[in-house]
C-alpha cells in the first residue's frame, strides 16, 4: 500500500515535469507566453529584446511552477514529522482532497508573487542548496540500487534458477549495462580531455583526475573482506560502472557552467553554445538518473541501504518511524529543486537593481553563475569522499566475524557482553519490500503478516538479533503479537545455505531427518525463555553441518550433480545409519483446501495424538522442514532453510491453527493451493 502511494506522489512529479515541457516547447512556448493570464501577471524590462524576454518569462514560469511543488512537499515532511502513527499514516496516505486543496492554493500563491520582490534571487540560492543534497542522496540511491541488482545476480546463482534461460538473458543484459555505462563514462573523459585540454584548462585536467581516481579508489577497497564475502564478478561491475558513471555526470554538469571560453565545453553535446531554457540531453541524462533513483526509494520500501551499513555497527531506534514519511517528501522537495536546476540549465538571474519604473527586476539569464559553479564542483566530490569514508569507517571498526553481513543484512553477532539486568538488543536491517507500518514494541512482538513478510523476503527490515556472550551465541525469542506463535531466528551463518562459509546447499530433508532423530530420541526441554537454550543451537548446528556432509556424500558418490532428496530417498541412503523404524505413509495436504481432511492443520491434530513425542517431515516446493510436537504440548517447527537476511527457523505455538497460518505467510512461494506433503517418521 504505501508504495503505491509514494509512487502516486512521483508520478505528482513526473506530470509537474511534463507540464514544464510542454510549456518549453517550440512554438508552444511562444503561443503560452503571448496568453491574457500570463502577460497579466508578468511583464519584461523595456531594455531587453524579444528573445532574451521570452528566455527570462520562461526562467521565471519555471521558478514559480516548481516553488509549488517544492513548498508542498516541505510543508508534508514538517506536518507528518511529530510523532502520531496514526495521524501521520492518515494523512500520508489520504486526504487528498485537502491536498489537493492545498497545492492549488500554493499555486495561487505562487503565481501572485510581486515580481519585483527578489524572489527569484532568494530562491534561486535555496534552489542550489536543495540540488546538491538531492545530487548527495541520488549518488547513494542508485548505488544502493545497483548492489541490490548485484544482491539477486549472487542470491540467483546460490540458488540455482529454475528459469535458467531468462536469468542468463538477464545476467548479460546486467553485464552489457555495466560495460556499457564504463564506456560512456571513460568516452565522455576522453572526449573532453581532447575538446577542452589545454593549457588554460588544467585546472579540468586535474579536477577529472581526481574524479576519476575517487571513484577507481572507492570500487577498489569496496573489495576489502570485511566488506564484501563470496562476492560475484557479475555483482560488483554495476555498482562501479554507477559510481563512475554518476561521478562523470556530474563532473560534466560542474564542467558546463564554468567561466571561461574553451574550458566550459560550449558548442558541444554536452552544452548549449547559447542561453536557452529548451530541454537537451544533459537535461534528459539528469532527469532519467532522478526518477531512477525516486522510483527506487518507491518501490524498496527500506530505511537502509549498502551504504548506510557500512555506519550500522550502532544501534538504529525503529521505535521513533517518523522519519519514514518525513525523509521521503524532503527528498521530494529536494528533488523537486533539482529538477528545477536542470530545466534552468543552472543559470542564474541578472538583476536590475536600480529600476523602480518597471514591473520585473529580472533582466537576464547568466551561464557562467559562480554559486552553480561551487555548489556542482563541490557535490561531484562530496558524495564520493563520504562513499570512500564509509568504507574505510567500516574496514577499520566492524567486527572481522561481521564481515559483510551488516552489509548485506545478515544477523549480527555483537563482540559485547550485554550488562548485567539488561535485556539483549537487537539489529536492525532492511529490504526492499518490508512493510514500513511495523511498529516494534517494547516486548518486540510483530503481528502475523508483518513478520510473515520479514521472514518471507530476501532481507529483512528487522534482523531477529543473536549475540555472542563469552563463546556462547544467544538467540533472542521474538513474538507474534496476537497469537500464541513465537520463534527464533538463527543467524546467516547457521542454516543449510552457509554454515562452515558454504555457498548453497539442497540437503534440507537430510537436516530435517536428522533433527527429527534428534529430537525424537533425545532429552531437550521445550523453546519457551527469551534466550534459546544451547541445546537447542547446539542441535541446528551439528544437524546441518552433519546433513550437508551426507548430502555431498551421495552427490559424489551418484556423480550426477545437484538432486534434490525426498524422505524416501533419506530413508533408503541413511536408514540404517540413522536407526529409522518406520516411515509412515505420505500424506497429500495444502494449506487451504475445500476438504478439511486435507488440509495441513487437521493432518497435524490427527497426528499428535498418536504418540508421545512425534516428528513429520514437512515438504513443499522442494522445501523441507520438520513438525516437531509433544502429546497435547506445544507444536514446533524447525527449518534449516535460510529466511529473511538470517538464517534458519524454529517456530512454536499452542495452537496448531495459528502455526499454519504463520507458516502459509512465510511459506508463500508460488500458491498456498499447492500440494505438500506430511511424512511422519519414528525412530
Amino acid at each position: 500500500m504505501l508504495d503505491k502511494i509514494h509512487l502516486v506522489y512521483e508520478c505528482g512529479l513526473c506530470l509537474w515535469t511534463l507540464a514544464t515541457f510542454i510549456v518549453s516547447a517550440p512554438g508552444i512556448n511562444e503561443k503560452f507566453l503571448e496568453t491574457t493570464m500570463v502577460k497579466s501577471l508578468f511583464t519584461c524590462q523595456r531594455i531587453m529584446d524579444e528573445k532574451t524576454c521570452r528566455e527570462v518569462l520562461t526562467y521565471e514560469i519555471f521558478y514559480r511552477l516548481f516553488l509549488v511543488i517544492t513548498v508542498y512537499h516541505f510543508i508534508l515532511a514538517f506536518i507528518l514529522l511529530p510523532n502520531f502513527p496514526a495521524i501521520r499514516e492518515h494523512l500520508h496516505n489520504e486526504c487528498w482532497v485537502f491536498k489537493l486543496l492545498s497545492l492549488a492554493a500554493i499555486s495561487i500563491g505562487a503565481l501572485y508573487i510581486p515580481q519585483h520582490s527578489y524572489f527569484i534571487v532568494y530562491f534561486s540560492y535555496v534552489v542550489l542548496i536543495g540540488s546538491s543534497l538531492f545530487i548527495m542522496f541520488q549518488f547513494f540511491l542508485l548505488v544502493d540500487l545497483a548492489e541490490a541488482l548485484g544482491a539477486w545476480v549472487t542470491e540467483q546463482q546460490e540458488k540455482g534458477s529454475k528459469r535458467k534461460t531468462s536469468f542468463k538473458v538477464m545476467l548479460v543484459l546486467l553485464i552489457c549495462n555495466s560495460y556499457l555505462l564504463l564506456a560512456v563514462s571513460l568516452g565522455t573523459v576522453a572526449y573532453i580531455l581532447v575538446v577542452a585540454s589545454t593549457q588554460n584548462c588544467i585546472w579540468n585536467d586535474i579536477f577529472i583526475v581526481l574524479i576519476l581516481g575517487a571513484s577507481f579508489i572507492s570500487f577498489g577497497i569496496t573489495w576489502h573482506p570485511r566488506i564484501r564475502t563470496n562476492i560475484q564478478t557479475e555483482a560488483v561491475i554495476l555498482p562501479c560502472a554507477v559510481v563512475i558513471f554518476h561521478s562523470v555526470f556530474v563532473m560534466v554538469l560542474a564542467l558546463t557552467i564554468q567561466g571561461g571560453r574553451g574550458c566550459n565545453l560550449e558548442g558541444t553535446f554536452l552544452s548549449r553554445q547559447k542561453i536557452s531554457t529548451r530541454v537537451h540531453l544533459k537535461s534528459i541524462i539528469a532527469l532519467s538518473l532522478m526518477h531512477t533513483a525516486i522510483v527506487y526509494e518507491c518501490l524498496r520500501s527500506s530505511r537502509d541501504s549498502f551504504t548506510l551499513g557500512l555506519l550500522k555497527d550502532t544501534k538504529t531506534d525503529e521505535e521513533n518511524l517518523s522519519y519514514s514519511y518525513s525523509a521521503f517528501h524532503f527528498l521530494m522537495s529536494t528533488g523537486s529543486m533539482y529538477t528545477l536546476a536542470t530545466l534552468t540549465n543552472w543559470y542564474g538571474p541578472i538583476i536590475n537593481r536600480f529600476s523602480q519604473n518597471d514591473k520585473s527586476s529580472l533582466v537576464g539569464l547568466q551561464a557562467d553563475w559562480k554559486p552553480a559553479q561551487i555548489v556542482t564542483i563541490t557535490t561531484s566530490c562530496m558524495p564520493l569522499l563520504l562513499y570512500i569514508s564509509f568504507i574505510i569507517y567500516a574496514i577499520l571498526t566492524l567486527d572481522p566475524h561481521i564481515q559483510s553481513q551488516v552489509l548485506s543484512g545478515g544477523s549480527i553477532y555483537l563482540p559485547l557482553e550485554p550488562k548485567a539486568g539488561c535485556e539483549v538488543e537487537s539489529k536492525n536491517t532492511f529490504s526492499p519490500h518490508a512493510n514500513r507500518k511495523n511498529y516494534v514494541e517494547s516486548i518486540r512482538n510483530g503481528a502475523l503478516a508483518s513478520s510473515g513478510e520479514i521472514l518471507r523476503v530476501g532481507k529483512s527490515e528487522q534482523d531477529y538479533p543473536s549475540q555472542k556472550q563469552g563463546t556462547n551465541l544467544l538467540v533472542r525469542c521474538e513474538r507474534v503479537r496476537d497469537t500464541s506463535v513465537f520463534f527464533y531466528h538463527f543467524p546467516r551463518e547457521i542454516c543449510q545455505s552457509y554454515y562452515g562459509g558454504r555457498n548453497g546447499s539442497n540437503a534440507c530433508t537430510v537436516i530435517a531427518v536428522l533433527i527429527a532423530k534428534a529430537f525424537c530420541c533425545g532429552n531437550l526441554d521445550l523453546p519457551e525463555t527469551d534466550l534459546l537454550d544451547e541445546s537447542w543451537i547446539n542441535l541446528y548446528s551439528s544437524c546441518i553441518a552433519e546433513g550437508n556432509r551426507l548430502y555431498d556424500m551421495v552427490i559424489n558418490l551418484k556423480k550426477q550433480g545437484a538432486i534434490y532428496l525426498s524422505v524416501e530417498d533419506v530413508v533408503e541412503e541413511f536408514g540404517d545409519m540413522l536407526q529409522i523404524k518406520n516411515l509412515g505413509f505420505s500424506l497429500p495436504v495444502s494449506f487451504v483446501s475445500e476438504t478439511e481432511t486435507a488440509t495441513v492443520s487437521y493432518q497435524l491434530e490427527r497426528l499428535r495424538k498418536f504418540n508421545e513425542k512425534s516428528a513429520v517431515i514437512f515438504i513443499k516446493d522442494s522445501r523441507s522442514g520438520v513438525f516437531l510436537f509433544f502429546k497435547d504440548g506445544p507444536l514446533l517447527f524447525a527449518d534449516s532453510h535460510p529466511y529473511g537476511s538470517g538464517g534458519a527457523l524454529l517456530v512454536c505455538s499452542s495452537n496448531v491453527n495459528e502455526l499454519v497460518m504463520y507458516l502459509a505467510e512465510i511459506l508463500r512461494v508460488t500458491s498456498l493451493k499447492g500440494l505438500g506433503a506430511l511424512s511422519p517418521i519414528y525412530f
